[in-house]
């Protein structure tokens, strides 16, 4: 469409492909947060930290329901997502207190 985008990050990402049907996996994460909880989810995983200490991790593609919780058995994963999480939980903060954004003056 030719829109010129102020300079910044963004959050989201380019729908269109998955509107199209060309989007068969999503791609990174979509994380969530409240104040007592967050989590991320990515095409295959959820990593959820209920109380923003513990962490556990479902396999979507195999446990809808998230019934099991397999993050002793996958640590070298949790703590890989946990740090992409952390840094998502980060960027928000940054965001939240205006760092994405120029001043009016500048």
């Amino acid at each position: 469409m030719g829109l010129e985008l102020p300079e910044r990050p963004y959050d989201g990402i380019n729908l269109m492909p998955a509107i199209d049907g060309k989007m068969m996996k999503r791609p990174g994460f979509i994380g969530f947060q409240i104040p007592t909880q967050m989590s991320m989810v990515t095409h295959n995983y959820k990593l959820i930290s209920p109380d923003r200490k513990g962490y556990e991790l479902y396999d979507l593609l195999n446990d809808k329901y998230e019934k099991e919780n397999i993050a002793a058995t996958h640590p070298d994963l949790v703590e890989k997502m946990k740090k992409e999480l952390l840094q998502w939980v980060e960027s928000c903060k940054n965001s939240d207190n205006g760092g994405d954004y120029k001043d009016e003056d500048d």
